[in-house]
């Protein structure tokens, strides 16, 4: 059975690119294109998920990384400051990999992108 990960758009997050403008200031700030969030999908937790990871993918550009362990919470953060329509892969050992494609990434102002969230719920591998 294939799962579809959940795709919704954040609001009002801000970050940086370098304006041609020298009168737009932007902060410093480096805003992913795409934040993952894992969790089990019976149990809605971390617990007992390990070496969770996630990829985004455009044509020749693919950016990856491992999840990082916040108190409740496995992220991935990818595409940092990148526009674009990526195919979005997540997995972790004894889980199933999930893709999800058209995830849309958009420069809504000269400065950052706007943070596409996913909240990937893993199924276990038989």
């Amino acid at each position: 059975m294939k799962r579809a990960l959940l795709v919704t758009t954040a609001l009002g997050l801000v970050a940086c690119a370098v304006p041609s403008d020298p009168s737009i200031a932007c902060t410093t700030q480096l805003v992913p294109g795409v934040s993952v969030t894992i969790t089990d999908s019976v149990t809605g937790t971390v617990g007992g998920i390990a070496n969770a990871w996630a990829t985004a993918r455009e044509g020749t550009y693919s950016d990856s990384a491992v999840a990082v362990m916040l108190p409740t919470q496995l992220i991935v953060n990818l595409a940092g400051e990148r526009a674009g329509t990526y195919v979005v892969s997540v997995g972790a050992t004894g889980y199933k990999t999930q893709s999800t494609s058209g995830v849309t990434v958009v420069r809504p102002s000269v400065c950052h992108v706007k943070t596409v969230l996913i909240n990937a719920r893993l199924v276990r591998a038989p």
